[in-house]
């Protein structure tokens, strides 16, 4: 997990193993508030996390590679629009070749733009076949139907229903509604992870006024079932990250506390198994979490 400074504007990893905290390090990435975090993701292929940067001043993006939790080398991706008119979405994998592809959309016409990536090399960028309208607007992005390629679930601002765009080799390949999914405002979409360990991804919401979390489970792009699910109520905790901590093939989420305490709540089969104080991590809020 990626943290950084708020005033120093410097970085801390934290590494996980086996459902605790197993060491931290700084993290050279630039250390300046011009740059701006965008995304972790692999680049490159390697198994290991790089870092987008957005460079506000000269409106340029920046990739920092990294190799076992240090940053090897930087480059400028120059042929990613530098335009304010285009705005970032995401990093997607849509062409499940390893490295992770850049979304970005236009804010004027709504079209969106695909940057593929090999080997942290921006290859190629072409039109990609969401829908243009400003009534509808990214939400999460995970591979919902186990082929390896990224799909994308956006949200109509007017109705609160949901969309999800299926992808394969690149292209979208297909829509549908997922009316199971709470179209009220006062649910949220947190994260988008595989709970249960059978290769597509689930969605996880939260009611923003009541605190409470439902997991919408996912196969072959529909939504298979839905469950409460047992992490803390309390709108003073808030979620901060996930990913599988314990090797078990299921993702675990990491909440936060408004006073900077973090709990760690691992996951099997789609539910919460436990949960416990995760000490080690730096509790300032002038650390955020960055992902």
């Amino acid at each position: 997990m990626l943290l950084r400074s708020v005033t120093g504007h410097n970085w801390r990893l934290f590494r996980f193993q086996s459902g605790a905290l197993a060491s931290s390090n700084p993290y050279n990435v630039v250390a300046n508030s011009a740059y701006q975090y965008k995304a972790s993701f692999d680049a490159d292929g390697d198994g290991d996390k790089d870092v987008l940067l957005y460079q506000s001043v000269l409106h340029k993006w920046q990739l920092e590679k990294t190799q076992n939790g240090t940053v090897v080398d930087r480059s400028t991706l120059s042929q990613i629009y530098s335009s304010t008119d285009y705005d970032f979405q995401s990093v997607v994998d849509v062409d499940a070749d390893g490295d992770e592809d850049i979304l970005l959309r236009n804010s004027v016409n709504g079209k969106w733009r695909l940057f593929t990536l090999n080997n942290g090399v921006v290859t190629g960028n072409s039109d990609f076949g969401l829908w243009a309208s400003s009534d509808y607007s990214f939400v999460t992005k995970g591979d919902f139907d186990g082929d390896l390629d990224y799909d994308i679930l956006v949200r109509s601002t007017a109705t609160g229903k949901y969309r999800l765009f299926t992808v394969e080799a690149g292209v979208v390949s297909g829509s549908s509604g997922l009316p199971q999914l709470y179209s009220s405002a006062d649910y949220t979409v947190q994260v988008a992870s595989d709970f249960d360990g059978d290769g597509d991804e689930d969605i996880l919401v939260r009611n923003t006024s009541t605190g409470a979390w439902k997991l919408f489970t996912v196969q072959n792009s529909a939504v298979t079932g839905s469950t409460s699910f047992n992490l803390f109520a309390s709108l003073d905790w808030s979620f901060a990250s996930e990913g599988d901590s314990d090797g078990d093939g299921d993702a675990d989420i990491l909440l936060r506390n408004s006073l900077g305490a973090w709990r760690l709540f691992t996951v099997q089969g789609g539910a919460v198994t436990a949960n416990s104080a995760v000490t080690g991590i730096y509790t300032s809020t002038d650390w955020q979490v960055q992902r």
